[in-house]
């Protein structure tokens, strides 16, 4: 996905906020009906630890290449965004979200919904997103610091002192309206 799609910055903390329309799409993805339900979540951008989520030589990255490529030489030649394969491999080495820039799930309205609980399956733990701390009245989301790769390498990134940023990355995540039955509760309190 792109921050961009969603008048999002393209920096962490440009976009992780409660409310935010980039992160309740993600969060939409997550809920029990959503594409990604369940799924293995990292949070990539520009500072993405190299080569820990994305194997270039993997079939699903081959597969998601070919793909591109393919969309790219149906476009007319001024239109091409790749001249070659291989160009398509670096991009989305270092942007790993291209491959799914385009996906546009329908908004949930989360607070309506009252889906609150972001469920770590890997680690048996929840976050209930109404406790989370304002700071000054604004409220950092916790999935998208939770579940990043690379904070603190660039400008933008989360600044405040806590250990739990990027500890779910890679982790099995859904979005529900209920915590899951006998996980914990788990509070990062992220605040700057």
């Amino acid at each position: 996905m792109y921050t961009h799609d969603y008048d999002s910055g393209l920096k962490l903390m440009e976009h992780s906020w409660i409310l935010n329309d980039f992160v309740w799409a993600v969060e939409g993805l997550l809920t029990p009906k959503g594409r990604w339900c369940g799924q293995r979540i990292v949070w990539a951008g520009d500072y993405m630890d190299e080569k820990l989520f994305i194997d270039m030589n993997s079939s699903e990255s081959q597969r998601i290449i070919d793909h591109i490529w393919k969309e790219n030489l149906e476009q007319k030649e001024e239109h091409r965004r790749y001249k070659s394969r291989e160009e398509v491999g670096f991009t989305l080495y270092h942007f790993a979200s291209e491959a799914y820039r385009k996906i546009k799930p329908a908004f949930v309205n989360m607070l309506e919904a009252r889906f609150f609980f972001i469920n770590n399956i890997n680690k048996e733990v929840f976050v209930d997103k109404r406790e989370c701390p304002e700071d000054d009245g604004w409220i950092i989301h916790p999935l998208p610091l939770l579940t990043c790769s690379g904070n603190g390498r660039g400008g933008g990134d989360y600044r405040g002192d806590n250990p739990h940023v990027g500890t779910w990355a890679g982790d099995r995540i859904i979005i529900t309206k209920e915590p899951m039955k006998e996980y914990k509760e788990f509070k990062p309190d992220f605040v700057e």
